[in-house]
């Protein structure tokens, strides 16, 4: 998404920063999204060497950054509906997103929740996100399944039997 505040990323640059040396040696954050506030923020902290910062990416290239990915994050204070987490479960990837908005209702518990608001918790969950096998795999599984409700075709559906109800 965009850097906009209430994108939190400044809490997922923070988090990610807390977690083991040996997780920002072993991945890259990628802010897909970046702008020279970010890079400085990033530059800041000495984070240049773990952190990846684009700014932006085609709607062609998108599914590409997914299938490369070992996890999505999308740590907001608020989102209107968190299209990224069912675009990254479509595709097997993990997600961790916050436990505040839409976000809960939308991913049910096919991703791991932390609190947007404590970067301790971020931490903890990106850590978990990347190292826990029995996790990565459930989340994986549990992800496709629930991306099975936003089928189009079974939007459309359900949409259609709303109108019938009125």
């Amino acid at each position: 998404g965009q850097p906009r505040k209430n994108k939190n990323l400044y809490g997922l640059i923070d988090g990610f920063s807390k977690t083991p040396h040996e997780i920002r040696k072993q991945y890259k954050l990628v802010i897909t999204t970046s702008n020279a506030e970010i890079h400085q923020y990033i530059c800041d902290k000495a984070l240049e060497d773990c952190i990846v910062e684009l700014r932006g990416v085609d709607e062609s290239d998108l599914a590409v950054v997914y299938q490369n990915a070992s996890g999505l994050a999308l740590i907001s204070f608020s989102e209107g509906f968190g299209l990224p987490l069912l675009e990254a479960m479509s595709v097997g990837v993990p997600t961790l997103t916050s436990n505040v908005s839409c976000l809960p209702e939308i991913v049910g518990d096919a991703s791991l929740l932390c609190d947007p608001y404590n970067v301790d918790d971020i931490s903890k969950k990106i850590t978990v996100l990347l190292t826990d096998d029995i996790v990565r795999n459930t989340l994986i599984e549990r992800g496709t399944k629930r991306v099975e409700k936003y089928r189009w075709s079974n939007t459309g559906e359900m949409f259609y039997q709303e109108i019938l109800k009125l």
